[in-house]
């Protein structure tokens, strides 16, 4: 009986391949930007406040779900998406009560994504799916028209990557937000489109565990908003009232307001004890 002969070097490549395909999310298990083929961006190169009294979320994650920002226009530009993280984040503590952003990434139309809370920390997105979720936030208004295929893509490679490193299961469900709770986020055209994608999953889902991230400001996941330093916000333009200002929008002055000390915010926005002066 004739016998194929086999290369080592071929039966050791072969058998690398194997190990990786099987064990790769025990094999790759540190979340660093390396591990990234898109433009990753860590917390802090847009934080303006630090997180506090964290939880850890357990993983694999089973779920995933996407978000939009009706009050927050698309980003373009590196600088406009860094801005729009800052706004997001502020508008989460000071008037959600959420003690840090919520999501776990945001996604900006200029095809960069950007940490929140990580892969390992329970958000704060969609209430009782937290615990079992990865939140995901596509910044912009996604009711009436779909991301550019560059935010797609890049929501794609998020996934592969939450995939790969273990820190999303590889039988996940993908859902939106309307699918835990009566929301219109994230838009129409944006669940339209996700719709299609492979791990959708179009069935409403209910989630009976409570979650853990408190949005009272008693609850022990973050401190009182007072405690916060106002240090890093030092050159606030108090606006009393404007109709023309839409809430937490960075605007364009000239020159360009880029530094992520500035920002301008209407009075109402926020309780008087709240207020960061």
């Amino acid at each position: 009986m004739a016998s194929i002969q086999v290369p080592c070097g071929c039966l050791s490549v072969l058998f690398f391949n194997l190990i990786v395909h099987v064990f790769s999310d025990i094999i790759i298990t540190k979340d660093t930007p390396e591990l990234y083929d898109f433009d990753f961006f860590i917390r802090d190169e847009w934080e303006t406040f630090p997180a506090s009294n964290r939880q850890p979320l357990k993983l694999p994650a089973p779920y995933v779900v996407i978000h939009h920002t009706p009050e927050i226009s698309a980003c373009y530009d590196l600088s406009e998406c860094l801005d729009a993280m800052r706004v997001i984040q502020i508008q989460h503590i000071f008037k959600l009560k959420l003690g840090d952003i919520g999501y776990n990434f945001c996604v900006g139309s200029e095809g960069g994504v950007f940490e929140g809370r990580g892969w390992d920390h329970i958000g704060a997105h969609s209430g009782r799916a937290d615990n079992h979720s990865i939140g995901i936030c596509m910044i912009g208004d996604w009711e009436n028209t779909k991301p550019p295929e560059i935010q797609m893509d890049a929501l794609k490679a998020l996934l592969r990557t939450g995939v790969l490193t273990g820190k999303v299961k590889r039988d996940y469900k993908l859902i939106g937000h309307k699918q835990t709770r009566k929301t219109d986020c994230p838009g129409n055209a944006l669940m339209k489109e996700l719709s299609t994608w492979e791990h959708f999953a179009p069935e409403r889902h209910n989630f009976t565990e409570p979650a853990k991230m408190s949005v009272n400001r008693m609850g022990i996941q973050h401190p009182p908003y007072h405690k916060y330093s106002w240090k890093r916000l030092v050159n606030y333009l108090l606006l009393l009232d404007s109709p023309s200002v839409t809430s937490y929008y960075l605007l364009a002055i000239a020159p360009r307001l880029r530094s992520r000390d500035s920002f301008l915010f209407r009075v109402s926005d926020f309780e008087n004890d709240e207020f960061p002066y």
